[in-house]
């Protein structure tokens, strides 16, 4: 094989000795598979930062992912089943299609949920847009957590109801547009309107560019 004597030797001595890139992922395989058995619903990036709040041990998503991989481990959680870009909405049809085209305020609203980190926590920011002049008039922000999200879309959608009467288009037909989201698709959540003059649409499922403006 063309390798020198003394180099064979090296390798024969040292071929059981593990290198400290061995030594890592070995370790960390066994913290990995720790968190698994406790939460076998969370995927890589939550093993993760259990690992970097219980030990300390600061490692990268990519090399946690890696040694998973390599470990045959996956989340146990639920897989949604893919839909096809461009599927009709089952619960809201999508009534402006693509016209964007208003009138006066009020009278198409978008919204939609966006994260953002700030001095290393992480916060969710949920508003209503007005297609009218592309004025936020709802919204609201919260330190994201487990079960959050449901104060968050609550509170964003009752300051853009609060905007409507204080503005006197209470009475005044107006469409909020939104995705397919578990909230925005809830029937709790969507009582919510029943008072005022608000129809509901829904972009198709897996189909951002039904909601452009947002």
């Amino acid at each position: 094989m063309n390798i020198s004597r003394s180099g064979y030797y090296k390798w024969l001595k040292t071929r059981d000795i593990l290198n400290r890139y061995e030594i890592i992922r070995k370790d960390l395989g066994e913290l990995i598979i720790q968190v698994h058995n406790r939460k076998p619903s969370y995927g890589y990036h939550r093993i993760r930062k259990i690992i970097v709040d219980e030990t300390g041990w600061i490692v990268s998503d990519n090399l946690v992912h890696k040694v998973c991989k390599s470990l045959n481990i996956k989340s146990k959680a639920k897989h949604y089943k893919y839909k096809k870009p461009g599927e009709e909405s089952i619960k809201y049809e999508n009534i402006i299609g693509h016209n964007w085209e208003t009138k006066r305020p009020f009278e198409k609203i978008v919204s939609d949920t966006t994260s953002f980190w700030f001095k290393k926590k992480k916060y969710d920011w949920t508003f209503y847009l007005d297609v009218f002049n592309n004025e936020i008039v709802g919204s609201d922000v919260r330190e994201t957590m487990y079960g959050n999200g449901i104060m968050n879309h609550n509170k964003a959608v009752e300051n853009m109801l609060n905007n409507k009467i204080k503005r006197g288009y209470k009475d005044l037909e107006n469409i909020v547009h939104t995705d397919q989201g578990i909230i925005y698709s809830s029937t709790s959540f969507n009582n919510i309107f029943d008072s005022y003059s608000i129809t509901r649409s829904m972009s198709r499922a897996g189909t951002p560019t039904d909601n452009p403006v947002i």
